[in-house]
């Protein structure tokens, strides 16, 4: 049977257990994820932004098994990956990382990176690795020599590029990028996109992709996932995020927190920036299962949104949003 989308998150939850002091050695979790939902379609990008510390990274981490999930399940392609060990379905998704430094191993020449994964699937004889290798590094946009030199000689845009071949190495029907452009020049931003795009189109590769660029992630994405403080707070298409519709749409009342801290080019279509946010210190001690965690920051703020932590509810045309203001 195939499923009907090709990656499904229910209820995914990641806390982290810590020392309460150094003569306090209890365990004391700490929430970084909290009942996370999320659909990502055959051959589709979902954008998911939300500010530091959000927990998109940790979500990203678990999607691609670097990481245990505490509670929920996550699935690929109707299979419960949640805890599954299988090389053949791990294989199929791969990561993008932020850092292009640090994401390559000093020691390691370009060849032995992008081949390493082929050596340990099995995917290809010793005898054609080499030119696999140099096909790989084509695509990414580098040149076959390159493979015979270390991570040290290239810039981070071509450092990037080899991390996106080491990624492509296993021919994975998804890639998580998590922020792979936030370290890198404007005008090389600009080529790394146009070739997450090429190879979307071309290959049919679906997209995890992560960014606080708002603006960029409107323009790669076809649909757009807000978290904040561990939750995904709303869901909506393309078109409602940044787009000409979404001063018709209604949206959460984070998300246009973000909105208004996009700058505008021209001054005179700057908007009137009306939405005031509270101190974020606010949040702290909120608890995570009886209050909306976007509460002490909210203008709109209820008396039910200190009790009950709102659900999700239809708004639109793909269109989700976790808020009381929409019951």
């Amino acid at each position: 049977m195939i499923a009907s989308c090709l990656l499904e998150l229910n209820n995914v939850t990641k806390y982290y257990s810590i020392r309460r002091g150094f003569f306090d050695t209890r365990p004391k979790e700490f929430k970084v994820l909290h009942d996370v939902t999320l659909r990502l379609e055959y051959k589709k990008i979902l954008g998911l932004v939300g500010e530091s510390g959000s927990g998109k990274s940790t979500l990203a981490r678990l999607i691609v098994g670097l990481e245990p999930v505490s509670s929920g399940r996550i699935f690929f392609k109707g299979k419960d990956i949640s805890c599954l060990k299988d090389l053949r379905i791990r294989r199929q998704i791969q990561m993008v990382f932020q850092d292009p430094f640090s994401s390559l191993n000093p020691k390691k020449t370009i060849f032995q990176i992008i081949s390493e994964p082929l050596k340990i699937h099995g995917l290809c004889p010793k005898s054609k690795i080499r030119d696999e290798v140099a096909r790989l590094l084509v695509e990414a946009g580098l040149l076959p020599d390159a493979m015979d030199r270390y991570p040290h000689q290239f810039s981070g845009g071509q450092r990037q590029r080899i991390g996106l071949a080491r990624a492509l190495a296993l021919d994975p029907e998804l890639i998580v990028a998590d922020e792979p452009t936030s370290a890198l020049d404007v005008s090389i931003q600009a080529q790394i996109i146009n070739l997450f795009l090429e190879l979307h189109k071309k290959r049919g590769i679906s997209f995890l992709f992560i960014s606080h660029d708002l603006p960029l992630v409107e323009f790669v994405s076809d649909d757009v996932a807000v978290m904040y403080q561990g939750r995904i707070i709303e869901i909506m298409p393309k078109k409602s995020f940044l787009g000409k519709d979404r001063f018709v749409e209604r949206h959460h009342p984070y998300t246009r927190l973000l909105f208004e801290s996009v700058p505008l080019p021209d001054p005179s279509l700057s908007q009137k920036k009306d939405f005031k946010a509270e101190a974020l210190e606010a949040s702290i001690d909120l608890s995570w299962d009886n209050a909306c965690v976007f509460e002490p920051r909210c203008k709109y703020k209820m008396d039910i949104c200190k009790k009950i932590s709102p659900e999700m509810k239809k708004v639109g045309d793909n269109h989700y949003i976790a808020c009381h203001l929409y019951n």
